[in-house]
């Protein structure tokens, strides 16, 4: 693995404002999606229908099935709205409590979310999605302890779970954790997860392993359409200028 030092005080400064630029990047919420139902009407109001693997009444089968069109509609306020009613008739359905979190979520009203995936969580404490999702609002909420908690939990529950991998190590490589072990996960996550390109640069840019970092940056630029592209592009070019060709053996 080559490695060229950081040469200047000004690279070194390029390094924090990437770090910021990569925490802003890491604070949009991605994870969360809704369960998704598929309820059949009852014959009568009092009358329980199978919602994946749930018995609900047959008015809050109504309610999830408006949510969720209204959900893929993309107008997830109304799609809250039902949800809230789902709730009213039976307030023990942990998917209609993990929906509505997501709702939250991209309404940007975090601290309901939080609410609510908590409450899923209490009624069934084995929806995996539902703890990633709760370490994701906690962390977009910067309570970061209790966001690496919630995903830690998660982690260990399904060491082999992608998200719960990712997410992990992400908040702890932003609580500055550049250990090792935190790299290799982040690592073992870049397939299915390119913005780990971007914290593991941002990491090796504290550690001043500059060409290590342009490679985990130039491997990002290689997704479709990637997020962020004309800053990454920016941030190339100043780190390249700054100290010459880099070259990097990670392949």
């Amino acid at each position: 693995m080559a490695i060229r030092k950081l040469r200047s005080e000004s690279e070194a400064a390029m390094s924090a404002r990437f770090f910021s630029f990569i925490l802003g990047l890491a604070m949009s919420p991605f994870f969360c999606h809704a369960k998704q139902f598929a309820p059949r009407p009852a014959s009568t109001m009092t009358e329980t229908v199978s919602v994946t693997e749930l018995r609900v009444p047959s008015a809050a089968a109504k309610e999830l099935r408006l949510s969720l069109k209204q959900f893929d509609a993309g107008d997830f306020r109304e799609s809250a709205r039902h949800l809230e009613r789902v709730i009213q008739v039976d307030n023990h359905i942990p998917a209609a409590h993990h929906n509505l979190g997501v709702c939250y979520m991209r309404l940007r009203e975090y601290e309901k979310a939080v609410g609510e995936f908590q409450r899923a969580l209490a009624l069934d404490p084995h929806m995996m999605t539902t703890r990633t999702s709760l370490a994701e609002a906690l962390f977009v909420l910067r309570r970061y302890s209790e966001a690496e908690e919630a995903a830690h939990e998660a982690y260990e529950l399904e060491p082999k779970n992608p998200i719960a991998r990712y997410l992990f190590s992400r908040i702890l490589a932003i609580e500055g954790h550049d250990t090792p072990e935190v790299i290799e996960m982040l690592r073992a996550s870049r397939a299915q997860f390119p913005a780990a390109h971007l914290v593991l640069a941002c990491m090796l840019l504290k550690q001043r392993a500059t060409d290590d970092a342009l490679f985990e940056l130039r491997e990002y630029l290689k997704q479709p359409d990637p997020p962020e592209k004309i800053k990454v592009v920016s941030m190339i070019e100043r780190l390249t200028n700054s100290g010459g060709a880099a070259t990097c053996a990670m392949n």
